[in-house]
């Protein structure tokens, strides 16, 4: 019954997938979305000290036939207001 085990499988597997996967999201960018809907939502002052520390910098290296490529590094700067 619900058909072969494979296509259940495959069924399951996908209702399972997290959303932010889903939609082609990388963890880190619905990480980063999530807290700054947190942080929009709290009320002052609270809002304020969250958004005095929300600035952030990532290094980035892409790989190529087994090589590391060159760093690039992005930097989100803290939103005021």
């Amino acid at each position: 019954a619900g058909g072969p085990p494979d296509a259940r499988r495959s069924a399951r597997r996908a209702a399972a997938m997290s959303t932010w996967r889903h939609v082609g999201m990388t963890y880190l960018k619905y990480a980063d979305l999530c807290a700054t809907h947190v942080t929009n939502c709290l009320k002052e002052p609270r809002k304020s000290k969250a958004l005095s520390s929300t600035a952030m910098h990532v290094r980035v290296m892409a790989w190529e036939g087994g090589k590391k490529g060159k760093p690039e590094i992005v930097e989100k700067v803290a939103a005021t207001g």
